[in-house]
């Protein structure tokens, strides 16, 4: 459960490593990959280098980050590949746009009213999601920078609900374009994109005798009283058409999801 703005942030660095781990040129030369994509992953990542350097020199990791984020750079040069995180958002603040310009390099367009539509059909706030992230940053930044800001600790807990509905957003949208680069849908050449609409919900909702199971826009699929079966049952028929799986319980705050893009 993401519960707060750094959390947030390090789930975004996280998730954007893992998905960009599945992209190895299976099926795609990197050649072959969007000009965004390319461009994040090579001119990107040494723009990058100068100001993670001295991070790096401080930790004692640098000759380790060097030789990593150099194979790294040239493994694009043949198949398979593996492309580096550093030049989307390495260690830096995360800003709301950079949010937008990261996913737009996956191929994603109307990056955050497409995260607020599927936070809002997920039933999770869905309205100026943006607007709440860029006050979150610039709070956390006040309270970081000075120690006698008048920053309430009650406002920085009050991002947790917002945050969880961005993860949820940003998640479903990197791991349907991590798929669509790694199975050779998503060229530079075939212009195919990515939004909110081209990803199907499938919630598991808590009732008063049990869970329900609900393929979006559609009639309950299956029921059950032990989340654990249904759950089990949902994802194989999620797979099939790889929706995004939501799981409610009666507090919003404990939602769940999984994304069925990459397995």
């Amino acid at each position: 459960m993401i519960v707060g703005f750094a959390a947030l942030e390090d789930f975004i660095r996280s998730r954007t490593g893992e998905v960009l781990a599945q992209i190895r040129g299976q099926t795609t030369p990197f050649g072959d990959l969007p000009d965004a994509m390319r461009s994040a992953s090579t001119d990107a990542v040494v723009r990058s280098f100068a100001s993670m350097l001295p991070i790096w020199r401080r930790a004692g990791t640098s000759l380790d980050e060097i030789q990593s984020i150099g194979a790294s750079l040239a493994s694009t040069k043949r198949q398979p590949y593996r492309l580096s995180p550093l030049g989307l958002f390495a260690l830096r603040n995360v800003s709301k746009e950079d949010i937008a310009d990261g996913l737009k390099a996956f191929g994603v367009t109307n990056v955050w009213p497409s995260i607020n539509s599927i936070a809002a059909r997920a039933a999770l706030p869905g309205l100026a999601l943006s607007d709440e992230y860029d006050a979150a940053h610039n709070r956390r930044n006040e309270a970081a920078h000075d120690g006698q800001a008048n920053v309430l600790q009650g406002d920085l807990q009050g991002f947790a609900m917002p945050a969880i509905a961005i993860a949820l957003g940003y998640d479903a949208l990197i791991s349907r374009a991590a798929r669509l680069l790694s199975d050779g849908t998503m060229t530079k050449t075939s212009l195919v994109t990515i939004n909110s609409v081209d990803i199907r919900l499938r919630t598991i909702d808590r009732l008063a005798n049990g869970w329900e199971e609900v393929q979006e826009g559609g009639p309950a699929v299956a029921s059950g009283n032990r989340l654990s079966v249904l759950r089990s049952s949902a994802r194989q028929r999620a797979l099939v058409s790889r929706d995004l799986m939501v799981i409610r319980p009666a507090t919003r705050i404990a939602v769940e999801w999984e994304t069925t893009d990459l397995g």
